[in-house]
Parts: structure tokens; sequence; C-alpha cells
């Protein structure tokens, strides 16, 4: 799966989690927000947002990956900070779950 696509489906998905929750917010795009800022995302969110990627991505791909781990909590920088980081992030995990 390439970075576009997993782009797409980041977009998409925290497209559908800010309408159902109501809150408006300006067009997504790679350098958006998502959380660790006042324009980010709540933590109640994140963990929806976390939860419907993992979904989205087997469905995608037929691979199961885990997004939120040890070592995701102990990074310096988030992969949750923007689009862009985390389309970064999963790529990387989807990579290894394809090696292993």
């Amino acid at each position: 799966m390439n970075k576009e696509a997993i782009e797409t489906i980041i977009i998409n998905t925290l497209t559908a989690i800010m309408d159902e929750y109501a809150i408006e917010y300006e067009a997504i795009n790679s350098e958006s927000k998502i959380y660790g800022t006042k324009d980010g995302i709540s933590s109640l969110m994140l963990v929806r947002l976390i939860v419907d990627l993992e979904e989205a991505i087997d469905i995608e791909t037929n691979q199961s990956i885990t997004i939120a781990d040890e070592k995701v909590l102990s990074m310096n920088n988030s992969p949750f900070a923007t689009v862009a980081s985390l389309t970064d992030y999963l790529s990387q995990l989807i990579q290894q779950s394809v090696v292993v």
C-alpha cells in the first residue's frame, strides 16, 4: 500500500470522526494537526481514530497492525501530530508487517 492510499484512509477516517462528533474543521490535508495541539482532536477521538484506522487497513490490505504500542508511546516525536507524520508511521508499520 503506497503512502497516498494510506493518507487517503487517514483523511477519510478523520473526516468521518469529526463529522460524527459535529466538530467544525477546515479541509483536512497532509499538514493538518491531529493530536497534541489546541486544534487537534481529543484523546477519546484519538482512540477512536486508532481503532478505525486499524480496521480500515486490515480491510484494505488484509494485514493486521497495531498502531498504539509501547514503542509509539516512547517516541520523542508523536506520529499522531499531523496527517503526514501518521502517514509515514503507518507506512512503516505496514511494510514491517509484510516483511514478517
